[in-house]
């Protein structure tokens, strides 16, 4: 088969699988060494697969369920199901897998016209393939797209399958469709993000068979650069759950007023109902916060022993108590559901300004002895000790988890500036239009001092 017709038949890349193998593409090479014929086997892989990709998965999603349910909601069904929060931009995803494999084609061209006698070198139009694909300006900020949102699509899926029952129905006729080759549509969904990460070991192959040292620098170049595009995406997808976490904490902790706290405090009268609430009740979900750990531990307090859930910030540490309060279902004929509450027990402890140690006892026949212990001390910026918080996790393993976790977010310490923050909160204007005019100024600067 000659070139012509080889890229001929490769080149149809949305209609049919490929029709010829790795060895009818680069012809010639069964007399090759057999680090050079793994290598073109490796080259063969990657293009076979993102066609396989972008026919078997991206094409199915967009032919067998996502126009379809288009054109049911033309016809007055399924009109409450969003195709767009369904499938986000999985158009785009179509468009960027056509031009990878269109572009393999024409640069394979250039290889295959290059002849016998330099066993087709592919390290040149590896560069330019991924060159292309990493620096699109659309390309690597889709699949981050993608990513980010895939968690709250599979949610989305599961509320649309519990409150619809037609849309069940229409899942089964799609199914039922040969191309989706007994694929669910979550099998589907999940696919950009498998594609995604397949690419640097799919690179690694071609590396390894790699022999010229030069070549082999250029290779491991375009895999670095593809390691740091899925770092960017990883962090995208992290930063964007841990800041979901943040603002379910953010209304699931309770933050005592300040009468509550200190009882025989005199507040004057001007200022009961803006004291009533705390000012940091709004500023937990702030964007560079981040949770580095929670969990259950034991609070050890005037010999008494009790349960507490602790929470581990880049930032601060915050130990609370957990409440199940009452709340109305948002779903109509639901009644009340409990949820979780966490009612904050102690100031939360700045990392900048705390002390932290293992306190494990050895004294078992003693009272007061401690299991699985450490005690984080709080000091004011002038070294004045004004708390003191002694734990007790439930095994040594998680004793060492805590205490490593601590280590690394002090040494990774941030400090968060709430200035501005706090002057956007409900309660800052309503202090504000409760006192004097120099009294927001005056607790703006102590907000800032304290950073």
């Amino acid at each position: 088969m000659d070139d012509g017709r080889r890229l001929s038949a490769a080149g149809s890349t949305d209609k049919a699988e490929m029709p010829v193998t790795w060895e009818e593409m680069f012809f010639g090479s069964e007399n090759f060494p057999p680090n050079d014929r793994k290598r073109l086997q490796s080259v063969w892989e990657l293009f076979h697969s993102e066609l396989n990709f972008l026919q078997r998965q991206l094409l199915v999603l967009r032919n067998v369920y996502k126009e379809p349910l288009k054109k049911c909601q033309v016809e007055g069904c399924l009109l409450t199901v969003e195709p767009d929060l369904l499938f986000g931009n999985l158009d785009q995803l179509c468009r960027i897998s056509r031009r990878f494999c269109q572009s393999f084609l024409t640069l394979l061209k250039e290889v295959t016209d290059q002849g016998l006698d330099l066993r087709y070198n592919t390290t040149h139009m590896i560069v330019k393939l991924f060159e292309k694909f990493s620096r699109g300006p659309s390309t690597i900020s889709a699949y981050q797209a993608y990513c980010i949102n895939y968690k709250a699509t599979m949610e989305y899926l599961g509320s649309i399958r519990q409150r619809e029952e037609r849309f069940t129905e229409f899942e089964r006729v799609c199914l039922a469709d040969q191309r989706c080759e007994r694929l669910q549509l979550e099998d589907l969904l999940i696919s950009p993000l498998q594609r995604i990460t397949r690419l640097p070991i799919l690179l690694k192959e071609i590396y390894r068979f790699t022999e010229d040292e030069e070549d082999k620098a250029k290779v491991e170049k375009v895999i670095e650069t593809m390691n740091e595009n899925l770092r960017s995406i990883d962090d995208s997808v992290q930063w964007l759950h841990n800041f979901e976490r943040l603002q379910q904490l953010q209304n699931q902790v309770v933050w005592p007023s300040i009468g509550d706290l200190e009882p025989r405090s005199y507040i004057p009268e001007f200022l009961k109902v803006a004291l009533s609430r705390q000012f940091c009740e709004n500023l937990l979900a702030h964007p560079r916060r981040k949770l580095i750990h929670e969990g259950h531990l034991e609070f050890v307090e005037n010999g008494r022993i009790t349960d507490c859930y602790a929470f581990l910030f880049n930032d601060m540490f915050l130990l609370t108590k957990t409440k199940k309060c009452a709340i109305k279902s948002k779903k109509a004929g639901a009644g009340t559901i409990k949820q979780e509450h966490y009612v904050v027990q102690k100031q939360p402890v700045p990392l900048d300004s705390c002390v932290f140690c293992d306190a494990e006892s050895n004294e078992a026949s003693s009272s007061a002895a401690l299991r699985h212990a450490f005690v984080i001390i709080h000091l004011t910026r002038y070294y004045q000790v004004v708390s003191i918080c002694t734990l007790q996790a439930a095994s040594k393993e998680e004793k060492d988890l805590w205490i490593d976790k601590f280590q690394e977010s002090i040494e990774n310490y941030e400090s968060i500036q709430l200035k501005d923050m706090l002057k956007c909160t409900p309660l800052f204007q309503a202090f504000r239009c409760n006192s004097h005019s120099k009294l927001p100024s005056a607790v703006g600067t102590r907000q800032h001092s304290l950073h």
